[in-house]
């Protein structure tokens, strides 16, 4: 139970400085994710909750690029996050596993069944 609760959004005017806690920095994420579109939102956002969250914040960013896309982030913004480069080469690189694992069928795909 703990975990699924820490998978959803935190209320109004619930703590949100997730310290060294990995759940809440996830929930943090989450719950900003509930209310703002885009990356450099997402992460501004949690910067705005908690000023030291980084990892919260990378969280936000990532899954926020993972659903909205990266729309309005340009070359410049990218060119200063530190370690850009082997992170965007880390990306490419699973991408294109997951792509020959799904066309040679050696991964497994999941699929939702009620029961």
């Amino acid at each position: 139970m703990p975990v699924l609760q820490r998978l959803t959004p935190l209320l109004p005017g619930e703590p949100r400085d997730p310290s060294d806690d990995p759940g809440a920095s996830l929930q943090l994420a989450i719950t900003v994710l509930s209310v703002v579109t885009g990356v450099i939102a997402a992460i501004d956002a949690v910067l705005a909750a908690a000023p030291q969250a980084a990892v919260a914040a990378s969280l936000a960013g990532a899954l926020a690029g993972s659903r909205d896309g990266l729309e309005g982030i340009t070359s410049s913004w990218l060119e200063a996050i530190p370690a850009a480069e082997p992170a965007r080469r880390a990306s490419e690189h699973l991408a294109e596993r997951a792509t020959e694992r799904l066309a040679s069928g050696r991964l497994t795909n999941f699929t939702a069944t009620q029961g």
